[in-house]
């Protein structure tokens, strides 16, 4: 009998419990509010009526009691099992499917919500690398305009590098020129921030970086964010002695000309990897680089032809003032030349000098030789 009363009490106390804990849940629940109410009202009866069962009324009153007449009334009529039951049921089948469709809907707002989400930083990625591109088409657009005519090409390359350093937060960079057969380079130019305290290799070669020099053959840009993670030694360990933390590099090739490999290192990881729009605007640039170079050379050579020619021009006007002194007189027949003869002859003479003949046969002509060839050269010709 005592088990029986405790097993009541712990249904009583179970389903009271519950019926307070939904009557103050009732208002935070929006969907199936119907049925809850229903759920509610049926939970509150059974419980009634097992907090009554428990309580055995029918022992507290006399048998025909007003008291035994009322409990037998109430719970027949009112708050039976059959009744709370059929409540609780009514109130499930409303309720339930109400809260189902509530949660479904709950789901699909959150998909939605994180459909925006992506979205949303889809949106903040592409503003970003517009804002990127921006600052860097930006900035290179007002060095090349400073430039202006200039020919000072040393110059313009290394302010290249320096901008395009900083805009990758780099403070180093450098181009080398590829040999024919890949295996080697050779420097070519050099930026270093102030931080940095060292001169340009004066050699690169296959034996002493095989793994970049691997991924050169490959014709890609190379990025080493973090070199201590991201290429293995002997490449990790000469970088590293050179204090290179994290690398970039672009190829730019141009046909019968050569191939090079821009260079950009930071003393430092890091903390974002250069993203692919920035390796790209790298490429763009590095053709502007490497046609600077190009043109340099081209100009030195320009250069050299002309001194070349200049020379050789000399060279040979020399020769021919040698040979015929008479730069106005051109003629190789025998009385032209016996003639020239007798010049040779009467201009260093201070002498008068008599010139005859008809119109129009070059008496001017051999007037002006006898004069250029004398001592008096230097001064105006006098003619009587």
């Amino acid at each position: 009998m005592a088990i029986e009363k405790i097993v009541e009490l712990l249904i009583t106390l179970i389903l009271g419990t519950l019926f307070v804990f939904l009557l103050s849940k009732r208002r935070l629940m929006g969907p199936g509010d119907r049925g809850l109410k229903l759920l509610i009202i049926g939970l509150g009866l059974v419980t009634l009526g097992a907090t009554i069962d428990f309580i055995d009324l029918d022992d507290r009153f006399p048998p025909d009691s007003p008291g035994d007449i009322v409990w037998n009334l109430v719970l027949e009529l009112i708050i039976g099992y059959t009744t709370g039951i059929i409540l609780l049921g009514l109130g499930l089948a409303l309720w339930v499917p109400a809260v189902m469709a509530f949660k479904a809907e709950v789901r699909e707002r959150e998909k939605t919500q994180n459909a925006l989400l992506q979205t949303s930083e889809e949106l903040k990625q592409t503003v970003a690398a517009l804002e990127d591109q921006l600052r860097f088409e930006s900035s290179f657009t007002q060095l090349t305009a400073s430039y202006g005519a200039s020919t000072d090409y040393d110059k313009i390359i290394v302010e290249s590098l320096e901008c395009v350093a900083n805009l990758l937060s780099c403070d180093a960079a450098e181009i080398w020129q590829l040999a024919d057969s890949g295996d080697s380079a050779e420097p070519i130019a050099c930026w270093y921030a102030p931080t940095i305290d060292r001169e340009m290799a004066k050699e690169s070669s296959r034996d002493l970086y095989p793994g970049l020099y691997a991924l050169a053959d490959q014709g890609t840009s190379i990025s080493l964010p973090d070199i201590a993670k991201d290429i293995e030694p002997p490449d990790r360990d000469h970088l590293m002695q050179l204090g290179v933390q994290a690398l970039c590099a672009t190829p730019v090739s141009v046909e019968r000309v050569g191939r090079w490999y821009l260079l950009f290192g930071s003393n430092k990881p890091l903390v974002q990897p250069w993203t692919k729009e920035q390796i790209s605007h790298l490429q763009l640039v590095a053709r502007h680089i490497i046609n600077m170079y190009i043109r340099k050379l081209n100009n030195e050579k320009i250069r050299s032809l002309q001194e070349q020619l200049e020379a050789e021009n000399l060279y040979l006007q020399e020769e021919l003032e040698k040979s015929h002194p008479f730069k106005e007189i051109i003629g190789e027949s025998q009385p032209l030349l016996e003639l020239l003869r007798k010049v040779e002859q009467v201009a260093p003479i201070r002498t008068t000098v008599l010139i005859t003949g008809e119109s129009g046969t070059g008496k001017e002509l051999i007037a002006r030789a006898i004069h250029d060839n004398s001592d008096r050269r230097h001064h105006p010709p006098s003619s009587r």
